[in-house]
């Protein structure tokens, strides 16, 4: 799977090779290529790489939050809030690419908010590793539900300024991703050894 680049330039065969070959073996990696102005490389993640991702996303949002409770704008609250109303209408209608991006774009309005870019930036680039298997849980529609459930509970705390609510908002839903992963995690490294 390749996102959007930021860089030019044509990704190489080889990498791409490297990563296929690196899917083909029984143990189930995640496989990302990363482009950026000194090449293109192949990272693979497993579950341990992911729970490591998943701790250090842990710790960069509940920062993010603290900081965002002080620093948001009415006008950007009510962004979210928009955000969260698509999102419940795009569940209804089960359209899980939508909810994917809707669910990005609930939380770049917070990290759009936040004054502290170097923080914002290491948290994206965490967030992007871990696209794969955020995509993969939202085929599951209890998964979208708690998800959405968990950003309403995350607006509220910040629409009431409660800075502690907030952090405990969006601590219980960065691990609640983390196991709902894991879980995806499992069935896929399962399923690869299966066959």
């Amino acid at each position: 799977m390749q996102t959007g680049n930021p860089f030019s330039g044509p990704l190489r065969p080889r990498p791409v090779r490297e990563a296929f070959s690196r899917r083909t073996n029984h143990q189930f990696t995640l496989v990302v290529l990363i482009q950026n102005h000194l090449g293109t490389r192949v990272v693979s993640i497993n579950l341990t790489d992911y729970e490591e991702l998943y701790f250090c996303r842990l710790l960069l949002e509940k920062q993010v939050m603290s900081m965002v409770v002080a620093e948001i704008s009415d006008e950007s609250l009510e962004k979210a809030a928009d955000i969260l109303v698509q999102a419940r209408n795009a569940l209804k209608n089960e359209n899980y690419l939508d909810i994917l991006t809707l669910n990005t774009q609930f939380h770049e309005v917070f990290y759009h908010t936040c004054s502290n870019r170097r923080l914002v930036q290491m948290l994206e680039n965490i967030r992007s590793l871990l696209l794969i298997y955020r995509a993969n849980a939202l085929k599951y529609l209890d998964y979208n539900r708690e998800v959405t459930e968990e950003h309403g509970k995350i607006l509220e705390a910040v629409q009431e300024r409660d800075v502690n609510k907030a952090i405990e908002a969006v601590g219980t839903h960065v691990t609640n991703d983390m196991n709902r992963g894991r879980i995806i995690f499992t069935k896929k490294e399962n399923s690869a050894e299966s066959n």
